[in-house]
């Protein structure tokens, strides 16, 4: 180009100049429409794709509903199919600070002391097994035929009286040569009393570990509550923001949908919280005192 008007002077090479430039400025402006309408049609294929995953996490959200329904209803002992109405529990209240050891009330702690006992019993029972016993017996009755019979006295009282009689035994015994059994039970007995002791030991650290768990599980897990519910209005902000500027034509439905999508991840981390708070407890008083 520049060859072919080297020379028309100054006016027509000026003149090409400002023709390229409009040109240019033309292409610019229609690539940067071209671009727009990808942008568009990119932002709103993503749209349609987080649209339909919304919808499936709320068509899964409902089959999670109804199995839950089904199961509470037969942990009732209700029909499966039954209406079903759930009240909303009141919010967690601040976890309390015990003073004592309430873990040592625990059921199964509780039942391990009692086998402890039971086997240190047995120990006693085998040891009895050698030693000398006494046995004392007495029989009473009234001799000759319980019937009336020609010659029998008229009375009771007087058949108690002539026909009553009364024996009384008295005997020992000790076991002097058992070929080794005594032995063997007591050693048995020994070694159901050592295992209840371990048993008593292990139960003993598991129901401080659980208790002390659930105890440390209540206040992080208070102090999440309380940091998921400041949470909740700054993402429900959000949300109406993000509507706001799609509404006057500056935002997205894209980040409408994000800013959505993250309100109600708020609400369920918030919801998870409390539930996760509530097992705490449950813990807490299941390794406590129930």
């Amino acid at each position: 180009v520049l060859r072919s008007h080297a020379g028309l002077g100054e006016r027509p090479w000026a003149r090409l100049c400002r023709c390229s430039d409009g040109e240019v400025r033309h292409l610019r402006d229609v690539l940067v429409r071209r671009r727009g309408r990808r942008a568009e049609q990119v932002g709103r294929l993503r749209s349609e794709v987080r649209l339909s995953g919304e919808e499936a996490n709320v068509a899964d959200a409902e089959r999670r509903l109804v199995e839950s329904k089904l199961e509470l209803n037969d942990l009732m002992g209700r029909d499966p199919r039954a209406a079903l109405e759930l009240a909303p529990l009141p919010l967690p209240s601040p976890p309390s600070t015990p003073t004592d050891e309430p873990w040592l009330a625990a059921p199964d702690l509780v039942q391990a002391e009692a086998d402890r006992e039971a086997a240190t019993a047995g120990i006693a029972e085998a040891r009895a097994a050698r030693a000398l016993h006494l046995d004392l017996t007495l029989d009473a009755g009234i001799f000759g035929p319980g019937l009336p019979f020609p010659g029998a006295a008229p009375s009771v009282s007087a058949r108690l009286r002539d026909d009553l009689g009364v024996s009384l035994t008295l005997s020992f015994s000790w076991t002097f040569w058992d070929f080794g059994a005594y032995g063997a039970r007591l050693a048995q007995a020994r070694l159901k009393a050592q295992q209840a002791e371990g048993s008593l030991m292990v139960i003993r650290r598991q129901a401080r570990l659980e208790w002390e768990r659930a105890e440390a599980d209540l206040a992080g897990l208070y102090r999440t509550i309380g940091i998921r519910a400041a949470a909740m209005p700054a993402a429900r902000d959000s949300y109406l923001l993000a509507e706001s500027l799609y509404r006057g034509g500056v935002g997205t439905s894209l980040e409408v949908l994000d800013a959505y999508a993250a309100l109600v991840d708020a609400e369920i981390a918030h919801a998870a919280a409390v539930q996760q708070y509530r097992v705490a407890s449950a813990q807490a008083t299941r390794w406590g005192s129930p």
